[in-house]
């Protein structure tokens, strides 16, 4: 039957506009219904993405829901912790894929309408998450491991050493520029740490030594 329909670009463009629908009506479900209706459509539409008619961009959505499924798998094997270990701990392993698969599913659709409806599944399946892990944070915000730029880091550069400084490079990017470097055969090492609190330009970049002597000012 999958077979036969595949054939059908009308078929293909009326599945689309379903699931369109059915992303858009994320937004109002609570946060578990919504994840297992994500799993559902994914489990029904996500095989499109290997038609035809995906190839000549015509089926964004089925591409989007395979990525929107991930998130939800992602986060059911997510434990934040208890701690700011734990919560580093928890989003290195698993965490990062979840904002990567937002990123994705956004990245794949251009048209206002597909838009729309991928940002209301995130509303449905990722901002309650989201805003959850916030809330952890915040109770730990006493005990966090790096507020003020009096404990900046120390750089030791050494013959052979390049230090590249990048503004805002949040752990789920670096881990995709991981993946590029890797590709490009270049060895990676990846670690992390936590930025100065609060992060904002004003705070994280003195953190960094040498540049906090530069950047320091008198107001």
């Amino acid at each position: 039957l999958f077979a036969v329909q595949e054939g059908y670009v009308a078929i293909n463009d009326q599945r689309e506009n379903d699931l369109r629908k059915a992303l858009e009506a994320l937004a109002l479900l609570p946060f578990e219904q919504a994840r297992q209706r994500v799993l559902a459509l994914a489990e029904r539409e996500e095989m499109r993405a290997n038609w035809v008619w995906a190839k000549l961009d015509r089926a964004p959505l089925a591409r989007a829901i395979a990525h929107l499924r991930f998130l939800v798998e992602a986060q059911a094997e997510f434990s934040g912790g208890q701690d700011w270990i734990g919560l580093a701990n928890g989003y290195t392993r698993k965490g990062w894929e979840v904002d990567v698969a937002a990123l994705h599913a956004l990245a794949l659709v251009r048209k206002p309408a597909d838009l729309q409806a991928v940002g209301a599944a995130l509303r449905g399946v990722y901002h309650p998450w989201l805003e959850k892990l916030a809330h952890t944070a915040q109770a730990h915000a006493a005990s966090y491991p790096n507020r003020n730029v009096q404990s900046a880091r120390s750089l030791a550069p050494t013959a052979g050493t390049v230090f590249v400084f990048v503004d805002g490079l949040r752990y789920d990017l670096g881990k995709l520029l991981a993946v590029e470097l890797e590709t490009a055969g270049i060895k990676v090492a990846l670690g992390h740490e936590w930025a100065a609190l609060p992060t904002v330009t004003a705070t994280a970049k003195p953190a960094w030594k040498p540049l906090g002597s530069s950047l320091g000012g008198t107001g």
